[in-house]
């Protein structure tokens, strides 16, 4: 089922990649390359999935997943990052993560977890 999809992540080639592969997956598909023009974005549109990379510039995945959830808290958000630790995952499971993906993943797994 197509979704409509913002991808948060600051690396501008997993960013790329990851658009090509939900795109292929038929998945409408805007991305941002930090918090800010995330911000940006979804004061104007609405998502079925926020994909977001904890460790951006400006704002904190884990701030920016806080923030995301005040104005929209049922949209789905899925967390991923290289630098995971225990306290690290708790803080986002507080702010409202949907799902957490380790880096390096399978993109199939992210393609899951989408539906």
């Amino acid at each position: 089922m197509k979704k409509t999809v913002l991808l948060v992540e600051d690396d501008e080639c997993l960013r790329s990649s990851l658009r090509l592969i939900l795109e292929n997956a038929e998945h409408v598909v805007e991305s941002a390359s930090d918090g800010k023009v995330a911000l940006r974005i979804l004061q104007y549109k609405k998502f079925d999935v926020i994909i977001l990379d904890d460790n951006l510039p400006f704002i904190q995945g884990s701030e920016l997943l806080g923030l995301i959830r005040i104005h929209n808290p049922t949209v789905k958000i899925i967390v991923m990052s290289g630098l995971f630790n225990a306290e690290g995952i708790k803080k986002i499971r507080e702010q409202g993560a949907d799902v957490i993906i380790e880096k390096p993943f399978e993109f199939s797994i992210l393609l899951e977890n989408i539906q």
